[in-house]
């Protein structure tokens, strides 16, 4: 590839994460890495602002204020950009920099490119605040001259919501998948039914619609293992040991808090069921890992489970939210153990075909900008 450093510039309004603890942060690392190698790659920092520490998904005068100082500050940056320059952000900062974008786009004139890696609208504080979120995802993704969605189901989720389809690229995220470890079969202590859940402990997860399914399910000898960092989100956890104290599951909700990758194949290795319950999943990168390591999955019927998940094929789709569709599902699981092995073996092959194991998205972004005649 041709050095572009001296010839192209690219301005990504964000920070760069340090601690990939999620699937979008390791998603957009790897863009960056990738643009950084082979572009001028001009960061602008919002970290820099101490205002952003300030929380932006509720409505309260704090956070209105980190909106509005956000927005300005963004603004202010656009001195450094030229018209019809490249501009790459992701849709999580939405709030932030909705006003920014409209300005980008229409005074500047500059070519917006947004990734999408989830969806949001379903987990917010109240009803209003989901449709108000969606209202401004919606502003925001039609300011860009393309949109990169992680998946077809978070592609299809924006048309649904009132982007524009012409607009959108799938790029897939690259599974570096936790190593294989050797172990013996899942020793049946007690005969506890382990159910794992792997991810980030924070609302748009549905946690709560997963331990309200074992509060149904609580009779049975099932044990849900929590893995994931849970201390980035404390009204949540707060309510999720309400939750839990309520429902009496305190011997049956662990939290084990995030863990390194040796530690979670042992837990892919011991557990019998995996669940994701949120219906915002892009991709699902947790839910990916199970099947690869041959675990049954049960997945919302919202969102990329429906993509990873063939219903009664490699495991069962709840319907989203309801959590007495999936303690049902989890029930007809539970009593059924060569189910559970058609499910994991079937799940096994299936994400070989499936899933992203090589291709770099740095690399396959830099294609579609070519593709789109932007550089």
């Amino acid at each position: 590839m041709p050095d572009l450093k001296n010839r192209n510039r690219l301005f990504y309004i964000g920070s760069r994460p340090n601690d990939e603890t999620t699937g979008g942060a390791k998603y957009m690392n790897e863009v960056l890495d990738y643009l950084d190698s082979h572009f001028s790659l001009i960061i602008l920092n919002p970290e820099e602002e101490r205002f952003f520490k300030e929380r932006v998904n509720i409505l309260n005068l704090g956070s209105i204020k980190a909106q509005f100082l956000s927005n300005l500050w963004a603004i202010r940056k656009l001195k450094e950009i030229g018209k019809s320059e490249i501009i790459i952000m992701n849709s999580y900062l939405r709030h932030r920099f909705l006003f920014f974008a409209l300005w980008a786009r229409s005074i500047k004139k500059c070519q917006l490119v947004i990734f999408v890696n989830a969806i949001y609208h379903y987990s917010l504080r109240s009803g209003f605040l989901n449709r108000l979120d969606k209202i401004i995802t919606r502003i925001l993704l039609n300011q860009a001259v393309l949109v990169i969605a992680n998946s077809n189901a978070t592609k299809e989720e924006l048309i649904n919501l009132g982007v524009k389809p012409d607009k959108f690229e799938v790029i897939y995220p690259r599974l570096d998948m936790p190593p294989e470890v050797d172990l013996p079969g899942k020793e049946k202590e007690n005969g506890i039914f382990d159910i794992l859940f792997v991810g980030y402990c924070e609302p748009f997860k549905e946690l709560h619609v997963l331990i309200r399914a074992i509060g149904r399910l609580k009779d049975l000898p099932v044990c849900l293992h929590i893995v994931g960092e849970n201390k980035g989100e404390p009204e949540y956890m707060d309510m999720l040991r309400d939750l839990i104290a309520d429902l009496g599951l305190e011997d049956k909700v662990i939290f084990h808090g995030r863990l390194e990758k040796a530690e979670l194949s042992t837990w892919f290795k011991r557990a019998d069921l995996f669940v994701s319950p949120s219906r915002g999943e892009g991709y699902g990168r947790a839910l990916a890992e199970a099947m690869y390591f041959g675990l049954p999955v049960i997945g919302a019927d919202k969102g990329a489970s429906k993509e990873l998940i063939e219903h009664g094929i490699n495991g069962f789709l709840f319907e989203s939210g309801n959590d007495e569709s999936l303690a049902t599902f989890i029930f007809n699981q539970y009593k059924d153990e060569s189910l559970r092995q058609q499910f994991g073996k079937t799940g096994k092959e299936l994400i070989k075909n499936k899933a992203n194991f090589k291709r770099n998205i740095g690399k396959q972004f830099f294609n579609i900008l070519q593709k789109y005649s932007l550089l």
